[in-house]
């Protein structure tokens, strides 16, 4: 009769996995693309199917775009908040 091999228990201090702000930023990218492309199709499709692991390159793409537009957008009014007040 064999016996059955002792299983460790996993340290939950090192399965704790602390997001970087690069990884951060990806996640927010994605959900903005996702968010932007369901909005794009007026709710036809359902949610669930643009944030997938197959449309994250697109997500977040286009995500990415969205956030560099809009810091241009808010860089310009600053620009012109302090020029022309």
């Amino acid at each position: 009769m064999k016996k059955k091999p002792k299983t460790k228990k996993p340290n939950k201090d090192r399965e704790f996995r602390i997001l970087t702000q690069a990884e951060h930023e990806l996640n927010s990218s994605e959900w903005f693309g996702a968010i932007i492309r369901y909005s794009w199709h007026l709710g036809r499709r359902k949610f669930n199917g643009f944030y997938t692991s197959g449309e994250a390159k697109k997500n977040a793409t286009i995500g990415w775009w969205f956030k560099i537009v809009l810091l241009l957008i808010l860089i310009c009014f600053g620009y012109w908040f302090v020029n022309y007040t």
